[in-house]
């Protein structure tokens, strides 16, 4: 399987608690447009935390310069 990321854009990743779990967990968006705002960002964190049974615990957002391809 070939996975690219875009150069030049945007990634996020949300790390949560499952309600009565002891690890984390983590969801991340890749290949988001370079030019979201931080509003943006926030309406997708908020639109997630009612999908989550527990708590986000912290909040990435990483600028990506280079591209990968495996």
């Amino acid at each position: 399987m070939k996975v690219e990321t875009s150069f030049l854009s945007k990634k996020l990743r949300i790390d949560y608690m499952v309600e009565g779990a002891e690890k984390v967990k983590s969801l991340t968006l890749a290949n988001l447009n370079k030019n979201v705002s931080s509003e943006q960002l926030g309406q997708i964190v908020e639109g997630l935390k009612p999908l989550i049974n527990g708590q986000i615990a912290k909040i990435y957002v990483t600028e990506v310069t280079h591209g990968i391809a495996e």
